[in-house]
């Protein structure tokens, strides 16, 4: 199936299922007319503010209807939206904040503390538009010294008149911070088309039809996952987006029952929790019947029975969209399968070191490259040389170890980069490195993952002492307090004489990562230690 491109799939929505409700909270339910009728005031009063077609728009919000409507605005305005990892702080929120060179946030009241602490390395921000329903925050003369503050609801008070502003599927819809493989994240430029084909391909995944109800399962609105896979596709097929305040696994059933869901996004660390649960005999009893489970749990045939649920794949990143899936009605013989290429739209190869094509079974790197234009990203937001190298030889490098089968069904192997995948998120090790390093008792440190009971990874570092200096792990731990989001710090750590190193002094990170975790490492959750977020 691939579903025509729609310029403005609000606007059809409204006509069609214009009194049907989109959003679902615990505490609020909006239609697809409350919603448009809402993002139109916001976009006039964002116009009004001198905020157009371009302009970089940072959005550091807890998941809410409001986030989704500052999503749909931001879009008929044509301006570009710039989502914040809401566990960002310190250096990493600095360098997000400075990078997009964004002169307005969008912020949830509980995030200001955050800005005050980094306003000093600020260039370009000047704006806070404050989300403060609860008026937790008083505007003192310092406060105001630092940033010009305005309330967001007081933006809701005006026109409702549709936006007179043109928006085509090639234009630029925003600007995604994902981590990479070398130096701080990087600014993903994704399409209006980008967005929309990838929210199609989950649309097939989930077989998703109109009367379905759509968990987002914790799946956070600031990742393409949560607010193009689920939010977009769900807007697209005038299906429902069931959005608890704050998703904790405790509650996941009582939030599947509460909202009547029956499809969700099902991230693999999620699924292994849910799955190591104590069965009861009501599993299966649920509205919850369909899922897409990326990666695949190996218990996850199991899980399908005991849930009474049919599971899909698929594969992609921020960058390419998703090029491949499984559906749910195909067998599946290996948890690595990522599904078959939706070839009438992008093109996959398994390539070697110099780019030339791998026969079938032999392991290489994934590359990709679309066939209709606009549905990968335009580049790298400021950096054309990493754009030039991601882009080598015409394809789109993934980063991602892969093989393909006689039959035509693509598999995930592994990371071929210094990526580190743990808990849903992508943590660049160099990022965690230059942190890490910087504390003045560490001569020389190590960042890579060793395999979580979880599925995906966990983090660990190993660590060289300067001469003379003494140092706990649990002295590290309260030193990174306020300087990374607790996803990036190490679970474990290891203080060493010595790491293992290249004849050109790279450190042997596999060799690191396979000799994994010893009886000298501490482990941050065997000690009960909880990292503040």
């Amino acid at each position: 199936m691939t579903l025509a491109y729609s310029q403005m799939p609000l606007d059809r929505c409204s006509n069609n299922r214009k009194n049907k409700t989109w959003l679902k909270t615990h505490s609020t339910d909006l239609s697809f007319s409350d919603v448009d009728k809402l993002s139109n005031r916001l976009a006039n009063a964002l116009n009004e503010r001198n905020i157009g077609k371009n302009d970089t728009v940072l959005a550091m919000m807890s998941d809410s209807t409001d986030f989704v409507v500052t999503w749909c605005a931001l879009s008929k305005l044509g301006a570009l939206e710039v989502p914040v990892n809401t566990a960002y702080n310190g250096q990493m929120l600095s360098h997000v904040i400075n990078d997009s060179r964004s002169e307005t946030i969008i912020c949830h009241a509980c995030f200001l503390t955050r800005l005050v602490e980094v306003s000093a390395e600020l260039k370009y921000l000047k704006k806070v538009i404050l989300l403060d329903p609860e008026q937790e925050v008083a505007i003192t003369p310092e406060l105001s010294n630092i940033f010009t503050i305005e309330n967001f609801h007081e933006l809701y008070q005006s026109s409702d008149e549709p936006m007179n502003v043109s928006v085509s599927g090639e234009d630029l819809m925003s600007i995604v911070y994902t981590s990479g493989t070398t130096g701080p994240s990087k600014g993903v430029m994704t399409t209006q088309r980008h967005a929309y084909r990838y929210a199609c391909t989950i649309i097939e995944a989930l077989e998703l039809e109109a009367q379905d109800i759509v968990y987002t399962c914790g799946m956070p609105l600031f990742h393409v996952a949560g607010k193009w896979g689920a939010c977009y596709a769900t807007l697209i097929m005038g299906a429902t987006l069931a959005i608890p305040e704050k998703f904790s696994l405790s509650s996941f059933w009582t939030d599947v029952k509460d909202f009547s869901a029956t499809t969700s996004l099902l991230p693999g660390v999620v699924a292994s929790l849910l799955y190591n649960q104590p069965p009861s005999p009501d599993d299966a009893i649920s509205s919850l019947k369909k899922g897409c489970m990326v990666p695949l749990i190996p218990e996850f045939e199991n899980f399908k029975e005991r849930f009474g649920m049919k599971i899909s794949m698929a594969y992609g990143s921020t960058e390419c969209g998703a090029p491949t899936v499984h559906p749910m009605n195909i067998p599946v013989t290996d948890r690595r399968s990522v599904g078959q290429l939706k070839s009438d739209l992008y093109e996959v190869a398994i390539v070697d070191s110099q780019d030339k094509e791998l026969p079938v079974g032999e392991i290489g790197e994934i590359v990709i490259r679309s066939k209709e234009p606009w549905i990968m990203m335009l580049g790298y937001w400021h950096r054309p040389e990493a754009t030039a190298n991601a882009w080598r030889n015409l394809w789109f490098h993934s980063g991602d170890a892969g093989f393909k089968d006689s039959e035509g069904n693509f598999y995930f192997v592994d990371r071929i980069n210094d990526c580190i995948r743990r808990r849903g998120e992508n943590v660049s090790s160099s990022e965690v490195e230059g942190i890490i390093s910087q504390h003045p008792s560490i001569l020389e440190c190590a960042v890579y993952p060793v395999p979580s009971e979880l599925t995906e990874d966990d983090i660990m570092v190993g660590i060289i002492l300067k001469p003379d200096t003494s140092l706990t792990a649990l002295e590290l731990m309260h030193y990174l307090e306020g300087k990374m989001p607790y996803f990036m710090v190490p679970r474990y750590v290891d203080f060493v004489k010595a790491l293992p190193k290249t004849e050109t002094g790279k450190i042997k990170k596999k060799e690191l990562s396979s000799q994994g975790v010893s009886q000298s490492s501490w482990d941050s959750e065997a000690n009960g230690y909880k990292f503040k977020r």
